[in-house]
């Protein structure tokens, strides 16, 4: 039993002294005396600004639950406008069409999820899809396609048959000279 305690314990040593030796992705140390003494001091003289960010943050929590509450609380309706233009396409909009008839909706906030839109910078630019250029246009384009495709197998199938019999070739070669 004291063989195996001693053998836990500098296993133990072992693992805490490879923290000060063994490297991070970013090139430091997992541990160095500096962030002992460092960690160390912080605690000592923080323990009223723990006490202050507690207290911070169960004021906001309190906030914001009260927030909630009130807006489930409240339900709101909202009117909308919507109306079909000669072309057959729909149009929504807080305030009627004043070329002709518009169909007034009411929207109620409960029924509504709202998704932030995103700011753009200038150098930021938005992802665009182009499942359009891969899709063939018609039918004829899909067999064309399986046809391309059906032909590169085939030359890469050659290239391999063709790969294959110069290492059997070089295989036999290399046996028979021995």
């Amino acid at each position: 039993m004291k063989r195996f305690v001693w053998l836990l314990f500098a296993t133990l040593l072992l693992a805490v002294m490879a923290l000060f030796v063994l490297k991070r992705p970013d090139g430091q140390t997992w541990l160095s005396i500096d962030n002992i003494t460092y960690t160390i001091i912080d605690t000592i003289g923080q323990n009223d600004v723990i006490s202050d960010a507690e207290n911070a943050l169960n004021t906001a929590f309190e906030n914001v639950s009260n927030r909630l509450d009130q807006s489930t609380n409240s339900e709101t309706k909202t009117t909308i406008y919507r109306w079909q233009d000669a072309q057959g396409a729909w149009h929504f909009s807080d305030k009627p069409n004043t070329q002709g008839v518009s169909e007034t909706v009411e929207l109620n906030s409960q029924d509504i999820t709202v998704i932030p839109a995103i700011s753009l910078d200038k150098e930021q630019t938005v992802p665009t899809l182009s499942i359009q250029k891969h899709l063939p246009e018609s039918p004829i384009n899909r067999l064309l396609e399986a046809k391309n495709v059906l032909d590169d197998a085939k030359q890469v199938q050659g290239l391999v048959d063709k790969r294959q019999a110069e290492l059997d070739r070089a295989i036999e070669s290399a046996t028979s000279q021995k």
